[in-house]
């Protein structure tokens, strides 16, 4: 909010909204985990071999668990922008 001021750019009266929240959020967390262990953070079909990242040490439970609460609390301040801003988005998971 101190960057953007969101509602001057993107009035709620003529903006709909869409929020795309995780079902699955422990595969979401591991795939975060993993992705920064290996700085890969997507895989492309057909990528050539050469650019195949390496097999790294599963990530730490602590790791998971990490990216678990960093999850759910950016839900959470989300859920209460929306709230505090008048905004229903339209969810889409």
């Amino acid at each position: 909010r101190e960057l953007i001021d969101f509602e001057a750019i993107f009035p709620a009266a003529s903006t709909v909204s869409f929020w795309m929240p995780r079902r699955d959020i422990l595969s979401q967390a591991y795939s975060f985990a993993r992705a920064k262990q290996t700085g890969r953070w997507h895989d492309f079909i057909g990528a050539a071999a050469k650019d195949a990242v390496p097999p790294a040490a599963e990530p730490s439970d602590a790791e998971i668990w990490r990216e678990l609460w960093l999850i759910l609390r950016n839900e959470q301040v989300q859920q209460r922008y929306f709230q505090a801003s008048g905004i229903t988005p339209c969810r889409i998971d």
